[in-house]
Parts: structure tokens; sequence; C-alpha cells
């Protein structure tokens, strides 16, 4: 057992120790009060001392342990002295009174000639009673600020406490930003806001360790994850998973490749692939780029209705790269023959442009196609909600453009099917997204928020600036996604509009205050107290930009959660994250797996363009990027 694990068992005990410390004071308390207040003589000064000793012993206990517990958090966390060491003191002086107020009455009595029948009721009286009276007393103010309505600010603490008390037997957990935030509250969706270094990486890695361990068979829960940094197969590889693991990039050796052929299986989804690969343009080309989105999606409705099933990426490449073969390959169907005669037999100067858009976009899915023709495994999407398992959406910077129109694509037919799935309670689909901007502008997030949540989608998205989130999906989607979201986490930021925008969705308080004016006159001054009501900011947008930068013990931070309030604080996360996998975040393919190897000649039913394509494989052959990288079976508890 290293170091570390003996602090965190110290500090358990320790907590454990302060949880039972009330309990032992009162027994402690009650005994000595009973042992005054039954005596049949009046105490001598000796017996007083004796009665004094006791009550003395009630306050070194109620001091100790708090003390204790000190020493061991300043073992582990190396806390400022000061900072923990004063409330022990004052705990250990407000408790004081009992011995004192024993201790006199007692030693008055043994120099009077009072009657003992009433001496120790009194004394009881006097101890329990007068001291916490006229504590409160004196600090009662009755021009304290009241609070009336709005948003109140909670600690840290008491979210912890309110999230522990929310929760039923059985219940998953999430470690959301800092509390353990039962599945039952986690109705919405989740997000997060911060600069560079703020502590988005480890607030999503921590949400994520507490949510994947829940998938594995029979829980209808699944994930998609948006590797926007390609560093998350490691992470996932040191969560120890019960569950497969797949990524779909194509450059990575164990990448699977999407089965188009079993998901896009009509006219209007190969329509809306189309759009996805060929983005829209503006101006003159605008012509253009829709022809070559029909042409696409004609020359993929007529690869199904040759080879339902058997068609890849790869084929729609080669076909579209020559115009004969598209030609023969739509008037083979009744379905597409009449999308023939309407481009080909064109002017040719119209049809050349057409050519020339389509091949310029089917260039750059070329080494995409090739690299997925050549893949082991291909799954379709289907298999992801009718499997429990997690997805990894690839990315990688050579091929920046081709692959985030592969992932919109891929993410909006996903959205398609899990918007046609049935309501559920059970059923958890998890929507990873972090760093949203960079993967482009997803059409489908709003839609698939917006429905999704009653079919159990779950969705978290991390952005830096709501400016630049702005920027790719326009002020008012932007918006709207953002509003979608209501457990929401503000980090530290150095945008002044991200700071105002998040002070105005916490909110604001209104508060009744008294203020004092005095007025002054030849018969002299006097004071009187006017009543107002105010509002003001509870969260002013300069502490959003004054909050400390993430290190490696805890992270800072305003956090929205429904069910839990507005709470601020720090979240630990020293000792708490797992440790990285030994999965490489990246195994590139051999260069010339980038090339579509053509005979020339059209691909007969039911085989694949390349050199070894692609079958169809069930969720039991997929496997993991890390199969044989030890046990995956974890027990998972709640969330410290």
């Amino acid at each position: 057992m290293n170091r570390t694990h003996i602090g965190q068992t110290g500090a358990a005990v320790c907590r454990y120790l302060m949880l039972m410390l009330p309990i032992i004071v009162s027994i402690f308390a009650f005994f000595t009060v009973m042992m005054a207040s039954m005596s049949v003589v009046v105490p001598s000064l000796g017996e007083s001392s004796r009665v004094s000793l006791v009550c003395a012993v009630c306050a070194s206990v109620w001091f100790s342990v708090p003390l204790l517990s000190l020493f061991g958090r300043l073992g582990i966390h190396q806390a400022r002295l000061t900072t923990l060491l004063v409330p022990c003191l004052l705990r250990l002086t407000f408790s004081l009174h009992i011995p004192l107020v024993m201790f006199g009455i007692a030693l008055v009595a043994s120099f009077q000639d009072w009657n003992p029948d009433w001496v120790h009721p009194i004394a009881l009286i006097l101890t329990l009673v007068v001291p916490p009276a006229v504590l409160q007393w004196l600090s009662s103010d009755p021009y304290r600020a009241q609070f009336l309505r709005g948003t109140r600010m909670i600690t840290m603490r008491t979210a912890r406490q309110r999230a522990r008390q929310a929760r039923r037997p059985g219940e998953a957990v999430l470690d959301w930003c800092g509390i353990p935030l039962p599945d039952s509250l986690a109705v919405g969706h989740f997000l997060l806001v911060g600069a560079p270094g703020s502590g988005k990486t480890v607030s999503l890695r921590l949400l994520m360790q507490s949510v994947l361990p829940y998938i594995h068979a029979d829980t209808d829960w699944r994930a998609l994850i948006y590797d926007a940094k390609q560093d998350i197969l490691p992470i996932l590889s040191g969560m120890k998973l019960r569950c497969p693991v797949v990524t779909l990039n194509a450059l990575d050796q164990r990448g699977a490749a999407w089965d188009m052929a079993k998901d896009i299986d009509s006219h209007a989804v190969a329509l809306q692939v189309a759009a996805n690969l060929i983005p829209e343009e503006q101006g003159h080309n605008a012509f253009f780029v829709k022809a070559a989105r029909d042409l696409l999606a004609a020359v993929m409705v007529a690869s199904h209705l040759s080879r339902p099933g058997g068609w890849t990426l790869a084929d729609v490449v080669l076909t579209l790269s020559d115009r004969d073969r598209a030609k023969r390959l739509l008037q083979q169907h009744p379905e597409t023959a009449h999308i023939a005669r309407e481009y080909f037999t064109r002017d040719p100067r119209t049809l050349a442009n057409i050519q020339q858009t389509i091949t310029a976009h089917m260039s750059m899915l070329r080494p995409i196609a090739a690299a997925w023709a050549r893949a082991t495994h291909r799954i379709s999407l289907h298999d992801w909600f009718q499997g429990e398992f997690i997805l990894v959406l690839g990315n990688d910077e050579s091929l920046r453009g081709p692959i985030d129109a592969l992932n919109a694509a891929i993410l909006q037919r996903l959205s398609q099917i899990a918007l046609a799935q049935s309501e559920s309670q059970r059923r958890r689909m998890w929507f990873f997204l972090d760093e949203l901007k960079a993967a482009g502008k997803l059409d489908c997030v709003a839609e698939l928020m917006t429905k999704g949540r009653s079919k159990g989608v779950r969705c978290f998205i991390a952005i830096q600036t709501i400016e630049g989130f702005r920027e790719v999906y326009g002020d008012h989607k932007a918006d709207d996604i953002t509003g979608l979201c209501t457990n929401k986490a503000f980090l530290r930021t150095d945008s002044v509009i991200t700071a105002k925008w998040a002070a105005e969705i916490i909110g604001e308080a209104e508060w009744r205050e008294w203020r004092q004016t005095r007025q002054t006159s030849g018969n002299g001054s006097s004071t009187s107290m006017a009543e107002q009501i105010v509002i003001r900011a509870t969260m002013l947008a300069c502490e959003l930009m004054r909050l400390l930068l993430a290190n490696q013990r805890r992270y800072f931070g305003y956090f929205v959660t429904p069910g839990i309030g507005v709470y601020r604080g720090s979240v630990r996360i020293a000792g708490r994250l797992c440790g990285l996998g030994r999965v490489a975040n990246f195994l590139p393919r051999p260069p010339e797996h980038q090339y579509i190897m053509d005979d020339g000649e059209d691909t007969a039913p039911g085989e694949t363009a390349g050199p070894s394509g692609a079958t169809g494989a069930s969720l039991d052959d997929l496997a993991s990027p890390w199969e044989d990288d030890g046990d995956w079976g974890r027990d998972y508890g709640e969330v410290a």
C-alpha cells in the first residue's frame, strides 16, 4: 500500500470519527449534567472540581477529534494551518461554557448555605439554555439583509448533501462537478464552458468515469464520444470498462469502417448524407453544389438497389469519378434512370462544372474510402442501438474537412435513429461532444437535444467561449443549444462576453435591506432606518474571470444543476482520475492504404473495391482497440 492509499484511508477514518463526534459529545454532556443535577448534597469545592473535570473532558473530546482530522488533512492536502485550526478553536471556545458555568455555580454553592435540591437544576438550566440564548440574541441583527427571491448561491457542501439525500437505493450516480448526482436528477443535457487550463478535460474525464462503467450487457446504456484531441483511447483503456470500444477513425489501423450500405437504405437518407459530404456554398456555385449532391445521392440509391448491403464508400467514389460508369449504374434502375437523363443530357459545359464539383469533394474522401475498404470490420449504426458499447468518432488534422463531413453524416444518421426509438426510462444514449466548435456545424445537435430526452438521450457539450460557438452556429442556434442544457458549469474564462453571458444565466436576487440615514437640524441630529428593495447579480462577470486555473489537486467554478441549485466552489481531482492505459493514441495505417485500387471495370455485385474488402461483423466479433489488455471487469461504487 503506497503513501497515497494510506493517506486516503486516514482521511476516511477521520471523516467517520467526525461524523460520530456529535453523538459522543452528546453522551458525555448528558451524563455530566445528570451527575451534577442528581447530587443530593451541596457540592464542596473538591466535588465542584470533579464535576468541572468531567465537563472539561467533554470539551477536550469536542476539540481533539477535529484536531485529529486537521492533522490528517495537513498530511494529505498540505492545507494552511490557520484555515482549519481557527474553526476548531472557535468550537472549543463555544463549548467551554459548559464546564465554566457548572464550576462557577458549584463554587458559589460550596461557600453558601444553599438548598441542594434546587442548586443543580438551576445550574442545569443556566448551562444548557441561557448561554445559547444569549449568544443567539447577541448575534441577531434586525436590520440584516433578507433574501426575498431569485437565485441564491449555495456552498459545495450543501450541494453534495442535497445530492446524497435525493439518491434512491441502487440508483446510478454521476460525478458531475464535485457532487454525486443521481441519475434521476440528470434528466437534461450538460454544458461545460471554460478557457484552456480551467479544468474542462478533467471534469469530462470524471463524468465519463462515472457513466461509462455502467455500459455493459443488458443495461441498455451506450455512448458516443467525439475524440477532439485524439487522446481518448488511452483514457478509456485506463477506466477498465466492461464493454467493447469501437473507433471509426479510418486512418487508424484499429478503426472499423462505417457500413454505409446498411444505414443508407432510402433516397431521403441518401440525400441527407450527400448534403453532409458536399457542404453548401453561396453564390454562383450553389447550383453546381446542389446538382453534385443530387448525383451523389442517386449513385448511393442505385448502389443500394444493385447490391443491398454490399457496397462501400470506395464504390461510390470510383463510380462518380467515371462519367460513363455512373451513367450505366443509374440507367440500370427505373428509380434513378430519370436522374441520368436529367444530368447526362445537359449542356457539356454545365455537366463539366457539375463533374468538377463532384471531383473536388470526392478527391478529399478518397483516402478515407480506401482506408475503410481495407478495414477488417464494418459496423452499422443500428448495431450501436441494439448493443451496449462505446463508439468513438475520430479526428485528424491532415484530413480535417472530409473527416468532419463524415462525422456530421454519422451523427445525423444516429440522431434520426435515436429519435425513432420509443420512449424509455431505462435506456441511456450518451453523446460526449468535447470542443463542439472544432467539430464544425452539426445541424442535428439541436434537434437531438430537443426531442431525444424522453428517448434516453443525454448530451455533454464543452465549449471555450460563447462568441466562438455563435460564430459557427449563429446566434440563435447557439443560444438554443446552450439553453437546452439544464446542467451548466462555468469555469474560468478570459472572455468578457462569455463571463457576462454566464452571469446573466446564473441570474439575480432580490434582497430587502435597511439603510441608515442621519438628519441634522438646529435642535440636534437624528438617525433613522429606511427599508429598500435591491436587486443584485448573484455572480459578477469579473468573479468568473478571476477564478484560478486548475491545478493537480482541484479546479474551480460556478455550477447550475436543477434539483440541487446554483453552487460554487472547488472540485477535488487529486487521486480521483484513472490512470492512462497502455493503448496508443493512434496507430497509423500504411500510406498505401490511402489509395483506392481500381481495375477499370464496374464492381461486381457482392464485391468491395480494394484489395481486401471489409466484411460485415456482429458485435461479438468486434474487438476493442485493447482486446488483450487484461481484465475489463470493474466494480463501481458511489462517487466519493
